[in-house]
C-alpha cells in the first residue's frame, strides 16, 4: 500500500472511531480499552512483588484492581499507559507484520485466561470470555483481511482510549479518586499535575506510532516501488 494510500486509510479509519465513538457499536472496544488498564495494574503488582485481591470490571465502563504489596507508583502509572502501551502493539504488530491470526488468537486466550484467573465478579468474568472467545474465532475462520482490518481497529481505538480516558477521569472527574490521585497521595504533586504528564506521554506515543506506520514503507513496498519504477523508466 503506497504511503498516501496508508495515510488516508488510517484518517478515514481515525475518523470512523471518533464519528461511532459514543454509540453501541464501541462500547465493547472501549471496554476493552478498560480492560487492558486493569490487566496492566494487575502485571505491574505481580511482577513488583505484589499480590491481587481483586479485579473488576463494571458495565458502566469502568473497574478496578485492589492490590496489596507491590510498587504503588508503577502499579497507579501502569494503567493508562499500559492501556496505550497495549493498543500501540496491536496496531504496530498488525501493521508491519503477517502474524495477525496469531495475535488476534493469542490475545483471545490471554482474555480469557484474565477473566477465569482474577475475575471476581459474573461481568468480568463473562465479558473476558465473550470478547476472548470472539478474536479467537476471528483468528479462526475469517479471512486474513478482516483480521487485520478488525485487528488496526482495535489497536488504534485502544491506543487513542487512554488520553480520552486520562481527560475524562483526572480533569473532568475527581481526579484524588483516580490512579492520579493515589500517585499524589504516595509520592507528592496534584493529580492534575500527573494527568498532564501522562497525557503528554499519551499524545507523544500516538503521534510517534501514527507516524512510523503512515510514513514507512510496509517490508517489500520499499523493493516493489523501486521495481516499478525502474520497469516506467
Amino acid at each position: 500500500m503506497p504511503k498516501s494510500k496508508r495515510v488516508l486509510f488510517y484518517v478515514a479509519l481515525m475518523l470512523i472511531i471518533l464519528f461511532l465513538w459514543n454509540t453501541g457499536a464501541m462500547y465493547p472496544v472501549r471496554m476493552l480499552a478498560v480492560f487492558f488498564h486493569e490487566s496492566w495494574h494487575t502485571l505491574a503488582s505481580l511482577l513488583t512483588g505484589g499480590r491481587i485481591k481483586e479485579f473488576v470490571l463494571v458495565p458502566q465502563e469502568g473497574g478496578h484492581v485492589i492490590t496489596e504489596g507491590g510498587n504503588v507508583a508503577l502499579v497507579a502509572t501502569a494503567g493508562y499507559l499500559g492501556s496505550l502501551l497495549s493498543g500501540a502493539l496491536i496496531l504496530a504488530v498488525s501493521d508491519r507484520t503477517t502474524l495477525d491470526r496469531w495475535v488476534s488468537g493469542l490475545l483471545g486466550a490471554l482474555i480469557i485466561f484474565m477473566g477465569f484467573a482474577f475475575g471476581d465478579t459474573s461481568f468480568t468474568v463473562l465479558f473476558c470470555l465473550i470478547v476472548g472467545a470472539g478474536l479467537m474465532g476471528v483468528s479462526l475462520f475469517l479471512p486474513s483481511e478482516i483480521n487485520d482490518l478488525i485487528l488496526r481497529f482495535l489497536g488504534l481505538a485502544v491506543m487513542l482510549y487512554a488520553p480520552y480516558d486520562i481527560f475524562t477521569d483526572v480533569f473532568l472527574g475527581n481526579g484524588y479518586l483516580t490512579d492520579a490521585g493515589l500517585l499524589s497521595e504516595r509520592i507528592g504533586g496534584s493529580p492534575r499535575m500527573w494527568g498532564t504528564v501522562w497525557m503528554l506521554l499519551s499524545l507523544l506515543c500516538i503521534a510517534a506510532v501514527l507516524s512510523c506506520i503512515m510514513g514507512k514503507p510496509l517490508p517489500g513496498e520499499a523493493q516493489s516501488e523501486a521495481n516499478d519504477s525502474e520497469n516506467l523508466g
